[in-house]
């Protein structure tokens, strides 16, 4: 499988960092396994706070990183602290910024100013 711009396609999960309980992951190793047997790489920052364990990542074929600047598409449960968006990547995560609520804005700004927005949705099949 190959992307668009012909390299291997390669997604990442990155570590929670707004909230110190956060414990979920935008991917389960179960969907990770999938994605790996279609030729995705899947990368994954280190984290001991996640709900599945880093080995169970590992065992299913995820790349543990820190640095996700390869990946094309980068995932998280919650919003990603301004500084530490990466130009020009495409970004995954919840927020209420479609809320409108002021203390989001400035997320909002960034992304639209600082981030490629790419006309591709991330589509999830019946079995995945």
């Amino acid at each position: 499988m190959t992307a668009s711009d012909g390299q291997t396609p390669c997604l990442a999960i990155r570590r929670e960092t707004i909230n110190a309980w956060e414990r979920r992951a935008p991917l389960t190793p179960v969907h990770v396994k999938k994605l790996v047997k279609k030729g995705i790489r899947v990368l994954i920052q280190p984290s001991n706070r996640r709900a599945f364990p880093i080995q169970d990542y590992v065992a299913v074929g995820a790349i543990v990183q820190e640095d996700l600047s390869e990946a094309q598409l980068i995932m998280s449960v919650k919003a990603v602290p301004i500084q530490e968006l990466i130009p020009e990547k495409t970004y995954a995560f919840f927020s209420h910024t479609i809320k409108a609520q002021t203390e989001n804005m400035p997320l909002l700004d960034a992304v639209l100013h600082r981030v490629s927005i790419h006309s591709k949705f991330l589509h999830a099949e019946e079995d995945f």
